[in-house]
C-alpha cells in the first residue's frame, strides 16, 4: 500500500527545481527553508454569521431548445482486447468535475484571463486562490472562451468523458436580497451558459449536472425559501433551457449539492438531488447524509463506492504549492502522489475494475484544478511537476480497460 503522504529526498530535490519555476509565474509567496511533514488532516470549514434572504429577482435567460439528443460516445483511444463480461460504452458514463472559475476580473467579472486574473495566481488576501505551477495547454484562459471550450471539450472526448459535473457558485447574489454582490460569481454563472449553448449549438456528445457549491454567506443557515429560489433558478436559466443536454441520474436531470448547502429539504421533484463532501470516515455511510464521497487517499476509494454506484478517481493531490506561495491552508499541506510515481491514478482505476459490478458511474476528480494539482487537463508540460498530455491519453487508456475488465497495471 502506497504511504498517503510519501516525501523522500528525491522528490526535495525536484519540488527545488519546480519551485524555481513557480516563482516566475505566480504571485510569489514565502519559500520555506525546510519542509514542515505534512500530517493528514480535515479541513475545517469556518461559518459566517447568517444573513436573512430573499427569493431572487433574476429573468430567466430564454434560448432554444436543441432537438437533437447527442448519445455520449468517447473518443477512441488505447482499445483493450474485450473480455468475455465487456460493458458497453456508455453504460457506465465517465464524468469529470470541471470548474468555470478561471479567468475573470477580480473587481469587474470581465472576461480577460492571464496571470492573476481569477484563480490563477491571484494576489494574497480575502478569496486569493494561488498554488498554479504549470501553464494550460490553451494558456491562462477564461472559462467563457468560445475557443478554449471547444479545445476543451474536444480533450474530454479524447479522453472518454461525456459527462460534465460543473462546479457552481450562485449567479453574483450572495445574500439572496435580490442584488448582484460577486461579479466573478455572476461571470461564473455566464461561463456556464457559454459552456451550454456551446454544447448545444455544436450538438457536442456531453451531458451536464452542476454541482452546487456553498457560494452564499451561510451555507448551514439556508432557510427553505432560499433553498427553493437556488432551484428554481438552476431550473429556469439552465435546465429547462438546455434539458436534452442535462444529465439525467435515477430518471431526473442530476444537481449535486456539496457539503453544507442542502438542497434535498425543498422535496423538488423536477430534479434528483445528491449530496457531495469530502471525510476520512470509513463509517461515512451511517455517520452522516452524504450520497457521495470523496478523499485524496487512494486506501479509501473502494469504501468510498457510493450505493448508487458512483467511484471517484483522482490523478493526484498536492496543496504543497499553496503553501509554499503564502496561502493559510488553515491545516498542514497533504500531499498524494505529488510527482505522478506512485501509481495513485492506476490503483484508483484498479479499484473500479475491481468492483465493477457496483459502478454505474466514474466521476474523476477532477478535469481542471489546477491549484490543487488534482487535474487532467493538458498543460504545456514546462515543468518537473507538469504532465502534457499524458493524463488525457491515459484516461482514455484505463476508461477502455474499465468497461473491458481488464485489469491496470499498477505499479508494486
Amino acid at each position: 500500500m502506497w504511504a498517503f503522504f510519501k516525501y523522500t529526498v528525491d522528490n526535495v530535490k525536484t519540488l527545488i527545481l519546480a519551485t524555481l519555476i513557480v516563482v516566475t509565474i505566480a504571485c510569489g509567496g514565502p519559500t520555506p527553508t525546510s519542509s514542515p511533514t505534512p500530517l493528514p488532516t480535515t479541513t475545517s470549514t469556518v461559518t459566517p454569521a447568517p444573513t436573512a434572504g430573499m427569493i431572487p429577482t433574476t429573468t430567466p435567460t430564454v434560448r432554444p431548445t436543441p432537438t437533437a439528443t447527442p448519445t455520449a460516445t468517447p473518443t477512441p483511444g488505447i482499445t483493450p482486447e474485450p473480455s468475455p463480461k465487456s460493458h458497453v460504452v456508455g453504460s457506465q458514463p465517465l464524468a469529470a468535475l470541471m470548474y468555470l472559475w478561471f479567468g475573470f476580473d477580480l473587481t469587474t467579472g470581465a472576461s480577460i484571463g492571464g496571470l492573476k486574473s481569477s484563480h490563477w495566481n491571484t494576489d494574497l488576501g480575502i478569496g486569493s486562490r494561488v498554488g498554479v505551477t504549470d501553464e494550460p495547454l490553451y494558456g491562462f484562459y477564461a472559462s467563457d472562451d468560445p475557443a478554449v471550450i471547444a479545445r476543451q471539450l474536444e480533450s474530454m472526448g479524447e479522453a472518454g468523458i461525456s459527462t460534465i459535473i460543473v462546479s457552481w457558485h450562485g449567479w453574483g447574489d450572495i445574500d439572496f436580497d435580490g442584488r448582484v454582490d460577486d461579479k466573478q460569481k455572476e461571470a461564473m454563472q455566464s461561463a456556464l451558459v457559454a459552456l451550454m449553448d456551446y454544447i448545444s449549438s455544436t450538438d457536442a456528445r456531453f451531458k451536464v449536472a452542476v454541482l452546487v457549491e456553498p457560494f452564499m454567506v451561510d451555507p448551514p443557515g439556508l432557510n427553505l425559501a432560499q433553498k427553493r429560489s437556488i432551484l428554481d433558478f438552476l431550473w429556469d436559466n439552465v435546465y429547462n433551457v438546455y434539458p436534452e443536454f442535462m444529465f439525467i441520474w435515477e430518471t431526473k436531470p442530476l444537481v449535486v449539492s456539496w457539503s453544507d448547502v442542502d438542497l434535498k429539504e425543498p422535496g423538488d421533484t423536477r430534479f434528483t438531488v445528491k449530496s457531495w463532501s469530502s471525510t476520512d470516515n470509513p463509517n461515512w455511510k451511517v455517520d452522516t447524509t452524504l450520497d457521495w464521497n470523496w478523499y485524496p487517499d487512494v486506501s479509501l476509494v473502494k469504501g468510498m463506492i457510493s450505493d448508487d454506484g458512483v467511484v471517484v478517481v483522482f490523478p493526484r493531490y498536492d496543496e504543497y504549492w499553496m503553501y509554499v506561495m503564502g496561502k493559510d491552508l488553515g491545516h498542514d499541506y497533504r500531499r498524494v502522489d505529488p510527482m505522478l510515481e506512485e501509481g495513485v491514478y492506476e490503483q484508483a482505476w484498479q479499484v473500479a475494475v475491481d468492483n465493477r459490478d457496483e459502478v454505474a458511474l466514474v466521476l474523476i476528480y477532477t478535469w481542471n484544478e489546477h491549484e490543487e494539482h488534482a487535474a487532467i487537463e493538458p498543460d504545456k508540460g514546462l515543468s518537473p511537476v507538469s504532465y502534457g498530455n499524458s493524463l488525457v491519453e491515459k484516461t482514455s487508456q484505463y476508461y477502455r480497460q474499465f468497461l473491458a475488465g481488464q485489469d491496470i497495471a499498477v505499479r508494486d
